[in-house]
């Protein structure tokens, strides 16, 4: 509010200063035109010549005056584009001083009928309400409280069961272990028990005996040929041992330096790709804002285009804004042009009367922006566009073909809209009518038939653009009531002017026969009741200029990132590739090094493989004799005793396998238990969760209500808030209003005086070029009459148009004589200019003579 009072503040002391304004102007036109003086302005007239007004012609004309009246013509200018600026600024003001009042409007409504609702009953019910809903979420909460109680027993129901599985599982693989042992004892006692070959085994026992001594015998020559050999390698050992440190080294050294070489590559790799992606972007993005549709009105248009809307059909006001429509639309239609996408510029295309969901929702989005442009200039209510005016659209098309519905020559097809509309529970949706819709006909891309083929989206867009174009800007049918319609001026059907807060837009396409066309759906918010079902809920735009323009501005930034790191890597791994190569040489030359140095034989590896063989066929020798004596050991027992050996061990086998039995049923009823007890556990969970979405839902209702009660205790207060809030917006709003029109008048009257000085300026310029010119014509006959008296002969010099522009001395009389003799003699009837080339007669020569005596000049003033 204080805003508003402080813009009314700055436009009286704005008027002031233009007051001083206009006294200026006044005064250069007083000096230059003898006398033209404006009633309003505060100026003297005695200064004004008292012969009586002065013709521009009479005064005398110099340089200092057409500098002069320049001068004044340069401050009228900017005087006026200054006072233009005053105005625009007051204009915006009153504007948003409107937007507030219809703001205020609402707010006051709105508390009205909160007053009317704030009887005692229904406070008295609020308050009864809130106590019931206090008191079921303190029941859920108990409830809650038992829930997880419940869930906290079943979690410990789950730990005592997993404790159970896992002792049953370790009884399980200890019955394994020990049922293994009880069959490999059993397995010994019955081959103790079959064994009979006595003689055999004795002889066996002796035989391993002899073998043990032998092989002994050769382990010790083979320790003593093993000494010589080591001390023969030692001095080869220790040459190898050097040239290997140096190898590993370098293989070390190279094997880093590897896998330094390859993530360079690999960086390097993405650093590549990255950059790829980004100038993809990039492009992507320059595509997008290069192609930001627009379309611009001029605030002479927005004028024209209200009052039209606001005007009775027929009437005079109505005739004067279609008339000023008509002339603006021909100018405006010029500087509006549809810009393709190229991102848009896939060749596949679609059929008008089956296009998808997500082609109506990108072209939907298409068209709000577009209108939001327009209602923003205009200064109505922004447009959305939600899943339901898409389906409202879509239906609309189908029932025209299904209907086989011509708009061409049928107008609208009032009976299926309004069944759509029925279907959403619109206000006056039980009656015929058309409240919804705008079509617009096609014809196909070459603008030479009504048959239209199927479109890519970016064709589609273009119609659509161009479809707007034949709206607001028409060539031949009036189309402002569609313009009117589609810019949120026109909203008189059902008496919602100002009302209106948003709309819900769509298009869609349909073909029929040869014909085609658009259907621009917008439904207001003041058309749905208590009953519609129509989702409201805004698709969002992601491709409005701004984001655009900051997607393109982030692209650019990006892509110089990506390169200074693609320039990065690619240094990183030339220096890597480097290390790499040196390293390598490197490694070549010690492995060299190296094989030259094994190349030397070696004693130690075959005297060790001897001792290697000998110490195996002990060790063997050794097995074998053992296993010998413990057979004829084993042969001296008891067979009574084997037998109850064996028994034993069979006996001990089955315990061992009923263990295991009992063991592996024993945890399969451990593990059902525990899947028992989680599914407990998860039943109780679900319980505690419904239970809590239960008392968030009670929570949110108990917040509306105490949010209501209070609205209804405070209405008398509101009310009175609203309603000192209109009245002193109001009053703000027709302060400015009051200014806007003496701004106005004010810049009317300075624009006269303007175009009375900058004339009086090209008068007097054009008056001073002519007093130059005359000047130089007469220094040129002075200069002609100076070469004659000298006893030459005039040469007149001409400029590339053929006009004299000086003389010069060129011969004596007589010998002009006599040359012009001889030419008049001659048979040539032309002469050739040597400074322009043109052939030209005599009586051209005599006629740039004469203009030196002023002749020529003089038929030029009489021209202009």
């Amino acid at each position: 509010m204080s805003e508003i009072r402080n813009r009314v503040d700055e436009g009286k002391d704005l008027t002031m200063k233009n007051t001083k304004v206009l006294g200026v102007v006044a005064v250069g036109v007083t000096a230059l035109s003898g006398g033209i003086v404006h009633a309003e302005d505060s100026v003297q007239t005695r200064a004004v010549q008292e012969t009586g007004t002065v013709d521009s012609q009479s005064i005398e004309v110099t340089q200092v005056t057409v500098d002069s009246a320049k001068a004044a013509a340069t401050v009228a200018s900017e005087q006026v584009k200054a006072q233009e600026e005053i105005v625009s600024q007051i204009s915006s003001d009153s504007q948003k001083a409107q937007e507030q009042e219809v703001k205020a409007e609402q707010a006051v409504q709105s508390a009205e009928s909160v007053v009317k609702e704030a009887t005692p009953e229904t406070i008295s019910q609020t308050e009864d309400s809130i106590k019931e809903t206090t008191a079921a979420i303190t029941g859920v909460d108990e409830q809650i409280e038992g829930a997880q109680a419940t869930v906290k027993d079943a979690n410990e129901v789950i730990e005592a069961n997993e404790k159970v599985v896992t002792a049953k599982q370790a009884a399980v693989v200890s019955a394994e272990g020990e049922l293994n042992i009880a069959q490999e004892n059993e397995a010994t006692a019955q081959a103790v028990l079959d064994g009979t070959n006595a003689a055999e085994l004795y002889q066996r026992a002796e035989e391993t005996q002899n073998a043990v001594n032998t092989a002994s015998k050769e382990v010790q020559t083979a320790e003593n040929e093993l000494e010589v050999a080591k001390q023969a390698d030692e001095s080869r050992s220790q040459s190898i041992e050097t040239a290997s440190q140096k190898v590993s080294d370098l293989e070390s050294k190279l094997s880093a330096t590897k896998n330094n070489l390859n993530e360079a590559s690999l960086h390097k790799n993405q650093a590549d790709k990255a950059v790829a992606e980004g100038q993809k972007t990039l492009t992507k993005a320059e595509n997008d804002v290069a192609a930001i549709n627009t379309i611009t009105l001029s605030s002479e248009y927005i004028n024209a285009l209200r009052d039209y809307s606001s005007s009775e059909i027929g009437s005079d006001d109505y005739h004067a804004a279609e008339e000023t429509l008509a002339r603006l639309s021909t100018e405006l239609r010029k500087v509006n042009q549809f810009k393709a996408n190229k991102n848009d510029l896939s060749t596949e295309t679609y059929d008008l009367n089956n296009l998808p969901t997500s082609v109506l929702t990108e072209l939907s989005l298409f068209t709000s922006d577009l209108l939001n442009q327009i209602h923003q200039q205009v200064g109505t209510s922004p447009t959305v566009v939600t899943p339901s005016s898409i389906a409202f659209a879509d239906k609309v098309t189908d029932k025209a073909v299904e209907s086989n519905w011509d708009t061409w020559d049928q107008s609208h097809n009032e009976e299926g809209i309004t069944a759509v509309a029925k279907t959403y529970h619109l206000v006056a949706s039980d009656k015929v009518g058309n409240y919804y819709e705008d079509w617009a006909g096609l014809t196909n891309m070459s603008n030479t038939s009504y048959t239209v083929p199927d479109l890519t989206v970016s064709q589609l867009k273009q119609k659509i653009y161009e479809s707007l174009l034949m709206f607001f800007f028409p060539t031949d049918v009036k189309e402002w009531q569609h313009a009117a319609d589609l810019a949120g001026t026109k909203v008189s059907l059902l008496g919602y002017e100002g009302k209106v807060k948003e709309s819900y837009v769509a298009v869609d396409f349909s073909r029929i026969g040869e014909h085609s066309g658009i259907h621009f759906i917008t439904v207001n918010d003041v058309m749905l009741t208590s009953k519609s079902d129509f989702d409201t809920t805004p698709i969002l735009q992601s491709k409005t200029p701004e984001v655009m323009k900051s997607t393109l501005e982030k692209a650019k930034s990006n892509l110089v990132i990506l390169k200074e790191q693609q320039v990065k890597a690619q240094k990183l791994l030339s220096d890597e590739q480097a290390s790499f190569e040196a390293l390598t040489s490197q490694l070549i030359e010690a492995k060299d090094q190296l094989l030259t140095v094994k190349q030397i034989p070696l004693q130690t590896p075959a005297a060790r493989q001897v001792l290697s063989s000998s110490q195996e066929r002990l060790a063997k020798a050794k097995a074998a004799n053992e296993k010998a004596q413990a057979d004829v050991k084993q042969l001296s027992a008891d067979m009574t005793s084997k037998k109850v050996a064996l028994e034993q061990a069979k006996q001990v086998v089955k315990e061992k396998q009923d263990i295991l039995t009992q063991a592996l049923v024993e945890q399969q009823i451990a593990l059902a238990a525990l899947k028992d007890s989680q599914k407990d556990l998860e039943a109780k969970q679900a319980v505690v969760q419904n239970l809590e979405t239960q008392r968030q839902r009670l929570k949110a209702k108990l917040e509306q209500q105490q949010e209501r009660l209070q609205q209804y205790k405070n209405a008398p207060k509101l009310l009175a808030a609203a309603k000192k809030q209109l009245e002193e917006v109001k009053v703000s709003a027709e302060r400015l209003n009051q200014q806007l029109a003496i701004e106005q008048k004010r810049l009317d009257e300075m624009k006269k005086v303007e175009t009375e000085i900058v004339a009086r300026y090209q008068s007097l310029s054009s008056r001073y070029q002519k007093v130059l010119e005359a000047k130089k014509q007469e220094d040129l006959a002075l200069k002609y009459q100076l070469i004659e008296k000298q006893g030459s002969v005039p040469s007149p010099i001409f400029d590339e148009a053929g006009k004299v522009v000086d003389y010069v001395a060129s011969a004596s009389q007589s010998q002009v004589l006599a040359t012009k003799t001889a030419r008049i003699a001659s048979s040539q009837s032309a002469l050739v200019l040597p400074s322009t080339g043109d052939a030209t007669s005599i009586l051209r020569i005599l006629g740039a003579i004469l203009s030196v005596f002023g002749l020529a000049g003089i038929r030029k003033r009489k021209e202009c």
